[in-house]
């Protein structure tokens, strides 16, 4: 676990250039977290448009190339679409699709998909959709890791940024499929009972506690909620409508 003073987090990007405030102040922030969805717009329509989504994305790229220490890239449900190749991200077909594409395989090296350090005294974990409980146990059936507090340490150890680089051997791609493209009735799905860690909706955190119990804040984006808040007992989601690169300390 890193430990560290002072960091910024960037919720997701979905094309848009709000992040470079924490390329400006990347000299006075021990660590940048970017907490996934680089690509698919809301509102761009149109090949030029995608066209300027694109180079933003490059950008990104060549910032965590830039300062590869520095800069950590989560993977969000639109970026894991494009990777493995499901329907979540099918904004844009052909062409770019296949660009969008090929950048998260040329590049799968710079992405994780769990980030967990020290701020001060406080402890966190970053994922884009956050861990609800009833979705770790699913993983657990599935790995047979042993008992919850075995699978929370593996997690907190990086255990999914060690499997997403196995994505191109066909077993494991299988079960990725299967376990991060649980989509639960919130945002529509049919293939699970919750989301997964990017999946996870807002609103199924009703009733939950917090996977990693009270010592442990997870921070994640995804929602686009009016602002920043925290949904549990130390669970908080930091993705709004007027996203924002937040700098904590």
């Amino acid at each position: 676990m890193k430990i560290l003073n002072k960091i910024a987090v960037v919720p997701d990007v979905h094309g848009k250039s709000f992040w470079e405030k924490a390329k400006e102040n990347i000299d006075s922030v021990d660590e940048v977290v970017f907490l996934g969805d680089y690509l698919d717009s809301y509102t761009f329509k149109g090949l030029a448009n995608r066209e300027i989504e694109l180079n933003n994305f490059l950008e990104i790229l060549k910032f965590k190339k830039e300062y590869p220490e520095k800069v950590v890239l989560l993977l969000g449900n639109h970026d894991i679409g494009y990777l493995l190749r499901l329907g979540c991200s099918r904004q844009t077909y052909g062409e770019m699709f296949d660009k969008y594409q090929n950048l998260f395989e040329e590049n799968i090296d710079l992405f994780q998909m769990t980030e967990y350090v020290q701020l001060n005294n406080k402890k966190i974990f970053f994922s884009h959709a956050g861990i609800l409980t009833k979705w770790a146990e699913l993983v657990n059936r599935k790995l047979k890791l042993g008992d919850s507090d075995y699978l929370k340490s593996a997690i907190l150890e990086g255990l999914f940024n060690g499997l997403i680089l196995k994505y191109k051997e066909s077993d494991y791609r299988e079960f990725l499929r299967w376990v991060l493209w649980l989509v639960g009735p919130a945002r529509g799905g049919f293939n699970g009972s919750c989301g997964s860690i990017v999946w996870a909706d807002s609103t199924e955190w009703e009733g939950e506690e917090n996977f990693f119990g009270t010592d442990i804040t997870q921070v994640f984006g995804h929602n686009r909620l009016s602002s920043d808040m925290f949904l549990a007992e130390g669970v908080k989601c930091v993705d709004s409508v007027s996203p924002e690169v937040l700098f904590w300390e």
